[in-house]
């Protein structure tokens, strides 16, 4: 918050100006290589001589344009390593992953240019623009919850969103009758990034009944057997389910009907049927 505002059209100028002189800093540190930016993350979270060795560890050292943008395979490797070490309700925090960051920089895994790291993907190269500098850092480093709510951890941070994308996939495939296995879901998951953050954002913020696990595995499903499906297919067809989820237990209903709505099938009388007495309240 001390870094980034959500408009600075509204800050004082005394507050403007303190914002300028903390991303200076911020910079300065960056620029200063990955030993330097830690001993300025420890600082300013006071974790000065804390351990933070019992953290997530990291497998092995990253490329820069691995840390950048994870390719399916790191994905599953990290995933693979993480698995079990570590909790949703952890794992869904944007500090969580900031701090997590601080040994992996300190260890070298993360390279010795962060600018490239978290901001340009191109060693040597500089983002020239304070604000787009910072805001490029913290999003990487774990997310900007106070800009960009609960979703950020889940879709900014790309270390965040390899362990996200690979559970999903795992969860989805256990879920599914037929035809899903957790590699098809996770290939179709990150295929776009547009496609995951729209079908993270309104899991979490927008149409919460699709975070029941039959229901999401369905959605899961529909992309992975639509190679071109946009942000507004992966929307309508959350929404169909939904709207389902309003009258019916999407959990009594089979894995054909829910594939079938998510796909946008009309639904056979005899389908019609097996929903009654299904009505659920308070969902």
């Amino acid at each position: 918050r001390g870094l980034v505002s959500r408009d600075r059209r509204l800050e004082s100028e005394a507050s403007a100006e303190s914002i300028n002189e903390r991303q200076r800093e911020l910079s300065d540190a960056m620029s200063g290589g990955a030993q330097t930016l830690a001993a300025y993350l420890r600082r300013e979270l006071d974790l000065d001589g804390k351990d933070l060795g019992g953290l997530l560890p990291l497998p092995r050292q990253l490329t820069t344009e691995e840390a950048f943008e994870p390719p399916v395979r790191l994905e599953q490797e990290l995933y693979e390593a993480w698995n079990g070490q570590t909790f949703a309700g952890y794992a869904s925090q944007p500090t969580f992953w900031t701090v997590c960051h601080i040994p992996w920089l300190e260890d070298g895994l993360l390279g010795n240019d962060p600018v490239a790291t978290f901001s340009t993907k191109t060693p040597g190269k500089r983002n020239s623009n304070l604000e787009d500098l910072t805001r490029d850092l913290l999003r990487h480093l774990g997310g900007l919850p106070h800009i960009r709510g609960n979703v950020t951890a889940f879709s900014d941070c790309p270390l965040a969103r390899a362990y996200w994308r690979r559970r999903v996939a795992v969860e989805a495939a256990a879920q599914a009758s037929s035809g899903l296995t957790v590699d098809s879901a996770h290939n179709a998951l990150h295929r776009s990034g547009q496609v995951w953050e729209t079908f993270i954002l309104i899991a979490i913020k927008h149409l919460t009944v699709l975070n029941h696990p039959k229901a999401r595995a369905a959605l899961v499903a529909h992309i992975a057997t639509t190679p071109k499906i946009t942000r507004d297919g992966v929307k309508e067809s959350g929404q169909r389910l939904a709207r389902r989820g309003l009258s019916y237990s999407l959990g009594m209903l089979s894995w054909d009907e829910l594939v079938g709505i998510a796909a946008g099938a009309r639904p056979t009388p005899s389908a019609r049927r097996s929903g009654l007495g299904r009505r659920i309240f308070g969902r």
